[in-house]
This record gives structure tokens, C-alpha cells and sequence, in this order.
């Protein structure tokens, strides 16, 4: 009978299955992870006849919470068969009734679900905030604004992350089930291989692993484990490795591979040890994953060692895939498309924002030496810090470094940001991060594009509290012309940034901080496209009434006047003659680039100054345009151009 939907229950359900645990934790490029399903009641592994095979496919029904026939299925897949016969009759039994297909349809069916469902998020692209929507209702951005809008919520965040928990489950039950189907048939592995191309299991993958936040993996351990089983399962042909690698008539770039997803991602987790100098390799004997399964819930138990294997896993499976993708076979079967690619790219010669996308890239993350602990135990600043005095205090009394939760949340964070902070030829965030310490760092971001701060360097200090992650970072604006300008009425002269997300200003229950989801990336990007606005005037208690009028349109123009003035003056000028060290590379860079970009911005600015008639905005910025040309000829004549 074929296989379909229906509301009987699936007779062949163990009564209750408890744990699904790693047999062998430590793999190599020729192991595979092994999970056991262990009966809740009499504690061993069910061994269901392989004589059954036909009979439990062929009864196969899915009820409500699919995932527990699904997860029967994968006990048959696990089972040692009486011999190899038996195990290829199980596949062609799931090929012939269409179970594998049924299986990829549930998939679609999810991820569909997942993207009509999903809660908007803010992108970490920059943005320019136009502070209005289609019914003139918002006047500025969510976690900005001062003076309409209500502080309730209807957002249930415990339904939320129990229907997230429910779907989890349900993905990690598919994904088990098909890398447990896989084989080394060549005529099962052709149609297979067909089925996965045609289908969005491909794009699911590489969602999860472009994702390459350790914080947030770190809260889906066993889905993780199960993402990258399929993956390695899949590497273990030729002909279902071209799924990985984007081989020949594949449409996706190179970088957006599941190969190339899995080398960013290992990159995170080197970034992640490195900070934590941890040893995962030496944690692996002493943890196991597990899943419990209940009649109505399925959860995960997870700790600090089991992200540490996790971790561990996503290292040896990149070298896996890398390591089956590099054979001369698949070498000689890309080598066309490779020297055309190349040969193209030699003869085109990169555009000028091309070129400052490939230079600043390399800039974008690193560590730099800001504090300095001499013999004595005393702590120099090397660079200006606005927290100094907070870190002394904190150092005095032994508060700063004895948080391990704080350090290995900062260590996550940290892998992240290593390969995840926004870059555009508009606008870039930059961050330097202490050498030895997690809880200090520094953070320059430059002005978006059509706003009155476009191209202007700004800097940022942060300091971690003792407290973080329940608490918020604690971050300042360095870049205020000596405490003299207020560049927004969320950026105070004192260097205060005020946002809901940093509890500033009472928002939204769901903008304000949360130690679970929050993170100092959200908040660099919020500073970026949600502060750094086109028009900050309206940002002001009240002014937003005032939009829509002559009146407020020329406050406006007066206010952006005023910052572009400020920002010539302080975040380019200023720059440009005393960068702070840590940055004194990126912000040369970053002007020596962008210098005919910068000087028609300005022009432009001049431009519309007359336009309106503002004479006197428009001597004071001419006069501070003339002090930038000339910083950047000197610039342009000390870098040897």
C-alpha cells in the first residue's frame, strides 16, 4: 500500500522511546557518529525483525506529531541487518512507496510553515531608516523613539519557543531518518540523489549552517548533530558529495556551498576555542548527547561539554567534506569551470568599491593589546578606554575575570562577530577586542550612505559587566568633538546610547535586553541602521508631530546641517590626524579609498546648503571641507601613491 497521510496511530511505535544517544563521540574522517534508541521501559535497544521491513513501511502512517513514526523508522535504519540484502530491501521498499519523498515533503512542509510563521527580524545589512511606515504611524525605528507607541506586547514568548522546540525536533527526527537511509548502492545513491537535488533539503542545510552564531547553536546541540550526520553521510559518495560542494550546472555561488558554509563555520569555532583556550578534543569521552522522548515533548539536555563536542564535530566534518571534495576524481570534473572562472575574473579589473570591500574585509575583526597587566598586577591602558576607571575597580576586587559564564557568552559572541559584522561600501562596522581579556573592546563604525553622519568614523568603547549576559554591555561614543556635539538625540555629548536594548529606554517588552537572545551584534547594528538615520531630527520627544510640516521639513534641514558639519569636523578630520592606534589603519584605509567618494559627498553637501539659501551652514562646512582636502592630500602623499 502506498504511503500517505491518516489519523490511525502508527501500531509499531515502541511504547516509549527515552534516549538517542552518541555511541562513539570522537570521529574521524572515516567514522560516523552512531545514535542508539533505547526503550523507556526496559532500557535496551529494540531489535524489530528485519523480516518486518516490508510490513512496518508498508503500514506506515503519520499522525499528528509525525515525528514518532518517523523516529521508528530510523530505529529500522539503525539496526545492524542479517545481511546486506536486507538492508538495501528496506531502501528500495522506502523508494518504492514513496516514503523518501514523503519524508522531503515534510521537510517542504516545515520550512514553509517556518517562513509564514517566522516573527520579522531586523538584518544585519545597514540599512538608512526612512522613521515612517505606509499608515504614518511609526515615526522612527522600534527601541529609538521617545514619544508615541505603547509598551504592552501580544507577543507570547513561551509559546513562541515551545512551538520553535516542537519544530526543532521534528527537523532533527527528519534529518536522522535520511542520513540513516543513505548507502553505498549506486543505483539507490542515483535516484536518491535526484529526489535531495530536486528538493529544498539543500537550502535548509545551508540556512542552518550559514548561521555561524555559537551562542545560538549552543541552544540547539542535538539538531546541530543531526545537520551535520546527514552532511557527512552525504559526503561519503561522489555522487551525493555534488550536493555539498556545488558542482558543474549547480545555479549557487561557490561561497554559498555547504563546503564553504562548513569552513566559515569551522573558522568560528577556531575563533571560539582561541578565546577560551579550551581543549575540545580532550572533553569529548566525558559527555553524551541526549534526547529525551516523551508522549507530548522532546528536549535536549546540553551543557558546556556537549557544545565543546558539538564544536568538535563541526571541525572534523569540514575536514571530512574537504577532505572527499579534494580527491582527484571530483578535481578533474571541476577543472573547466575553475579555470574559467579564474580567467574571467584576471581579466576584469575590480571597481573601486570592489577593492574596498576586499581590503577592509581583512580589517574588519582582530585583537589588539589595550590593556597591558604589568608584574606588579597594575593594568595600563594602552589606548583611551571610557571604562577604565570601572575595569580598575572591577580588577581590585577580583570581579572582572571570575565569571565563566560571562566569558564563554563573550567567547561565543566573539566567534561570531569574527566573520558575521556588517560590511558594505556604504557602511562597516570594525571591532578590536583585547588580546587577553573578552570583557574590553573597541568598535568603529562609519557613517551610512545618504545620511548626514555618510563616511564619518566613529568610535565606541564597550565594557562587559560582571553580570553580562543577564545584564546589557555597557557601550559609549567616543567620537563627540571633546564632549561638545550631540550627534543624535539617541547619542548624548556625554557618549550615552540610548536604545531599548541596552534598557536606556523603556520600549517594548520584546526590544528591550534579553541574556537569551540579545547580543552585542544586535546592538552594533541597531547604532548603525537604526541610529545612524537619513533624518535623526524626528528622533527628538515630540518632534515627530512636526514631520509633515514646513516647519519640522526646515528643522530637519537645519539639524543635518549641523551634524554634516560635525561629522567633517570630528569624524573625518579628526580621524584622519589622531586616529586611535587600534583603528589608525582602518580609518587611513578607509579614507585613501573612498576619497573621491568623499569629497563629492561633501560637494554635494555644499551643493544643497546654497540650494536653500543656508549661508551660514554652508561657510562653516566649506571651511571644514578645505581642512579635509588638505588631510587627505597629506594622507595620499605619505601612503606612497
Amino acid at each position: 500500500m502506498a504511503f500517505a497521510h491518516s489519523n490511525r496511530n502508527f501500531s509499531n511505535i515502541p511504547s516509549t522511546l527515552q534516549y538517542i544517544q552518541p555511541l562513539n563521540c570522537v570521529i574521524s574522517p572515516s567514522e560516523e557518529i552512531e545514535f542508539e534508541i533505547i526503550d523507556n521501559h526496559s532500557g535496551n535497544k529494540s531489535n524489530t525483525s528485519n523480516n518486518d521491513y516490508k510490513e512496518v513501511i508498508q503500514d506506515l502512517t503519520v499522525s499528528q506529531n509525525f515525528y514518532k513514526p518517523l523516529i521508528s523508522l530510523w530505529k529500522l535504519l539503525l539496526q545492524t541487518p542479517l545481511n546486506y540484502k536486507h538492508f538495501l530491501e528496506l531502501r528500495v521498499v522506502m523508494l518504492k512507496e514513496g516514503v523518501l519523498k514523503f519524508i522531503i515533503n515534510l521537510l517542504e512542509d516545515l520550512e514553509t510553515s517556518k517562513k509564514k510563521n517566522s516573527k520579522p527580524t531586523e538584518q544585519c545589512n545597514p540599512v538608512v531608516f526612512t522613521g515612517i511606515t505606509a499608515n504614518n504611524v511609526h515615526y522612527w525605528a522600534k527601541g529609538t523613539g521617545f514619544g508615541t507607541g505603547s509598551l504592552a506586547s501580544n507577543w507570547d514568548i513561551g509559546m513562541a519557543l515551545s512551538a520553535k522546540k516542537k519544530e526543532e525536533m521534528q527537523l532533527m527526527v527528519i534529518f536522522q531518518v535520511l542520513a540513516a537511509f543513505l548507502c553505498e548502492e549506486n543505483k539507490i545513491l542515483h535516484e536518491t540523489c535526484m529526489i535531495f537535488e530536486n528538493s529544498c533539503l539543500t537550502e535548509v542545510l545551508s540556512g542552518f549552517l550559514r548561521n555561524d552564531s555559537i551562542f545560538d547553536m549552543s541552544h540547539h546541540i542535538v539538531l546541530y548533530h543531526a545537520i551535520l550526520k546527514l552532511v557527512r553521510s552525504l559526503a561519503s559518495s561522489t555522487i551525493t558529495l555534488k550536493l555539498l560542494t556545488g558542482v558543474k550546472g549547480m545555479s549557487k555561488e561557490k561561497s554559498s556551498t555547504i563546503q564553504n558554509l562548513l569552513l566559515k563555520l569551522k573558522t568560528c569555532v577556531e575563533t571560539y576555542n582561541k578565546r577560551l583556550k579550551i581543549n575540545t578534543k580532550r572533553m569529548i569521552s566525558k559527555s553524551r548527547v541526549k534526547i529525551y522522548i516523551g508522549e507530548e515533548n522532546l528536549y535536549s539536555e546540553t551543557d558546556t561539554e556537549e557544545l565543546n563536542i558539538l564544536l568538535y564535530h563541526i571541525k572534523l566534518t569540514s575536514d571530512f567534506v574537504q577532505h572527499k571534495a579534494d580527491n582527484k576524481e571530483l578535481s578533474a570534473a571541476n577543472k573547466s569551470d575553475t579555470v574559467v572562472v579564474c580567467t574571467s575574473e584576471s581579466n576584469n579589473a575590480k571597481s573601486s568599491e570592489q577593492l574596498y570591500l576586499a581590503v577592509m574585509s581583512q580589517l574588519q575583526f582582530d585583537t589588539y593589546e589595550i590593556i597591558t597587566i604589568k608584574g606588579n598586577g597594575i593594568l595600563q591602558f594602552n589606548v583611551p578606554f571610557y571604562y577604565e576607571s570601572t575595569v580598575r575597580s572591577a580588577a581590585s576586587t577580583n570581579n572582572d575575570t571570575s565569571n565563566s559564564l560571562r566569558a564563554r557568552r563573550l567567547a561565543q559572541e566573539f566567534a561570531t562577530l569574527s566573520t558575521s559584522l556588517p560590511l558594505s561600501y556604504s557602511s562597516t562596522l570594525f571591532l578590536r577586542c583585547d588580546s587577553e581579556r573578552l570583557d574590553v573592546i573597541k568598535v568603529l563604525i562609519t557613517g551610512p550612505e545618504d545620511t548626514p553622519y555618510e563616511n564619518g568614523c566613529f568610535e565606541f568603547d564597550v565594557y562587559f559587566p560582571a553580570e553580562y549576559p543577564t545584564s546589557p554591555m555597557s557601550i559609549n561614543l567616543k567620537t563627540t568633538g571633546k564632549q561638545t556635539i550631540r550627534f543624535n538625540p539617541n547619542l548624548y555629548n556625554n557618549g550615552s546610547v540610548c536604545l531599548s536594548i541596552l534598557n536606556t529606554w523603556s520600549g517594548r517588552p520584546e526590544e528591550k535586553w534579553n541574556s537569551q537572545t540579545s547580543s552585542l551584534l544586535q546592538v552594533l547594528v541597531s547604532i548603525q541602521s537604526l541610529i545612524l538615520v537619513s533624518e535623526p531630527y524626528y528622533n527628538e520627544p515630540g518632534y515627530e508631530q512636526m514631520r509633515a510640516t514646513l516647519q519640522g521639513q526646515q528643522n530637519s534641514r537645519d539639524y543635518n546641517a549641523n551634524i554634516q558639519q560635525a561629522t567633517i569636523k570630528w569624524a573625518m578630520v579628526e580621524q584622519i590626524k589622531n586616529p586611535t592606534l587600534c583603528f589608525k589603519e582602518i580609518i587611513h584605509k578607509h579614507f585613501l579609498l573612498k576619497q573621491t567618494r568623499v569629497i563629492a559627498q561633501c560637494e554635494r553637501w555644499l551643493a544643497e546648503l546654497q540650494l536653500k539659501g543656508n549661508t551660514q551652514s554652508y561657510q562653516s562646512l566649506n571651511i571644514h571641507f578645505a581642512e579635509l582636502k588638505t588631510e587627505l592630500m597629506k594622507l595620499e602623499k605619505n601612503s606612497g601613491k
